[in-house]
C-alpha cells in the first residue's frame, strides 16, 4: 500500500484484508465527514505521505456479507468455454495446512465457511433467475471439514439443478472422501483441479505438503472412475529442486 499511494495519485483509498466489512465502513465514513483513521483495515493520504489505520479484523461470520449480483448487466459477458454463463462464489475463506510456498494460511488467518445449504441455495437462485450453468468454487481448500462439504454436496443435490461445479481440492482429500465422490459428481462435480506440486518425495516433505506421490495418483484415478475430470498443478522453481528433480517429474 505504500508504493501504491507514494506512486500511483489516482488512487485515494487502499482497503487491506477482507474488504466486504471494511469498504462499507469507509464510504460511511466518507459520507458522514469522518476521519478515514477511523476505520481499521485502510490506507490513506496525510499531507501526501502514505498512512495506514489499525488492521481490521477478520470477519467471524462471512454469512453477512454477501455478493453484489444485481451489479452485473449483462450476464453474457460471464461464460465458461462450452458451458454457457458462468459466476465465482466462495464457499469457504482460508486452510488449516501450512505448505511454505503458499500464504493464503497467513491472509485469512483461520478456516472460516458460509451455511452449505446457504450456498447452495444461492448457487440455485443463479441457475433459475439468471442462467446460470457453471459455477467455480473460489474456495482455498473446501473440504477442509469433511462434514460440511457432505452438507453441501446433499444441498446441492436438493436444489437438484443442471449446473456444472468445479473446486480446488487437496488430493488427500479426495482419497479422504472417496465415499463421498458419487454423490459429488450427483451434485454436479465435473473438475477439480489438485495442486501435487511435485513428484520428488523428498521435496514433499520440504514444503510441508502433507501428501505423498502415491495419494496423488490414487487421487487421479478416483475422480477417473467416477467420471469427474482431474487437473493438476505442478510447480517448478522449489529452492530444493535441481535440474535432475525436472527430468524425473517428466518420467513421473
Amino acid at each position: 500500500w505504500e508504493d501504491i499511494l507514494r506512486d500511483y495519485p489516482q488512487v485515494d483509498y487502499i482497503v487491506r484484508g477482507e474488504g466486504e466489512r471494511t469498504a462499507t465502513l469507509l464510504l460511511q465514513a466518507l459520507r458522514d465527514g469522518a476521519e478515514p483513521a477511523s476505520v481499521d483495515g485502510i490506507a490513506w493520504r496525510t499531507d501526501g505521505v502514505p498512512a495506514a489505520s489499525a488492521p481490521a479484523e477478520m470477519i467471524r461470520d462471512l454469512d453477512d456479507y454477501r455478493i453484489g449480483w444485481e451489479l452485473i448487466e449483462d450476464w453474457d459477458l460471464y461464460q465458461c468455454f462450452g458451458m454457457g454463463r458462468a459466476a465465482i462464489i466462495q464457499f469457504s475463506r482460508g486452510c488449516p495446512h501450512q505448505c511454505n510456498y503458499c500464504g493464503q494460511y497467513q491472509f485469512w488467518s483461520k478456516w472460516r465457511y458460509r451455511t452449505p445449504q446457504a450456498v447452495a441455495a444461492e448457487i440455485g437462485w443463479l441457475h433459475r433467475t439468471h442462467g446460470v450453468n457453471f459455477i467455480d468454487l473460489a474456495d482455498e481448500n473446501p473440504t477442509s471439514s469433511k462434514r460440511l462439504w457432505r452438507e453441501f454436496l446433499e444441498a446441492m443435490v436438493a436444489q437438484n439443478v443442471p449446473v456444472g461445479l468445479f473446486a480446488t481440492i487437496r488430493a488427500t482429500d479426495i482419497v479422504r472422501d472417496a465415499d463421498l465422490l458419487p454423490l459429488m459428481k450427483k451434485a454436479g462435480m465435473v473438475c477439480v483441479l489438485m495442486g501435487i506440486e511435485t513428484t520428488n518425495p523428498e521435496t514433499l516433505t520440504a514444503i510441508r505438503k502433507g501428501s505423498t506421490t502415491r495419494e496423488d495418483q490414487q487421487a487421479v484415478a478416483l475422480l477417473r472412475k467416477h467420471g469427474i475430470l482431474s487437473m493438476l498443478g505442478h510447480i517448478v522453481g522449489f529452492e530444493e529442486e535441481r535440474f535432475g528433480d525436472y527430468l524425473h517429474a517428466l518420467r513421473q
